[in-house]
C-alpha cells in the first residue's frame, strides 16, 4: 500500500471533498427519478467516486493522527 504523510493525506482529503461537492452541485436533480437505475447511476457516478475517495483519505488521516498521538 502507498504510504502518505499526514499533510498529504489531509490535502487529498480536502481536494476530494471539494470535488465531491462540486460534482454534487452539477447533478440535474429533476431528471434523477426519470429513466432506469443505470441512467441515474451514470448521472451520479462522479459524486460516488469522489465520496469514496473522501472517506478513504479521511480514515487514513485519522489513523495517522492516532498513530502520532501514541
Amino acid at each position: 500500500m502507498v504510504k502518505f504523510s499526514k499533510k498529504t493525506a489531509f490535502i487529498f482529503f480536502f481536494v476530494c471533498a471539494t470535488f465531491s461537492g462540486i460534482s454534487l452541485y452539477k447533478i440535474d436533480w429533476e431528471t434523477i427519478g426519470v429513466g432506469t437505475w443505470i441512467d441515474t447511476f451514470n448521472k451520479i457516478d462522479g459524486f460516488i467516486v469522489f465520496m469514496i475517495l473522501t472517506i478513504f483519505f479521511m480514515l487514513y488521516y485519522v489513523k495517522k493522527i492516532k498513530e502520532e498521538n501514541k
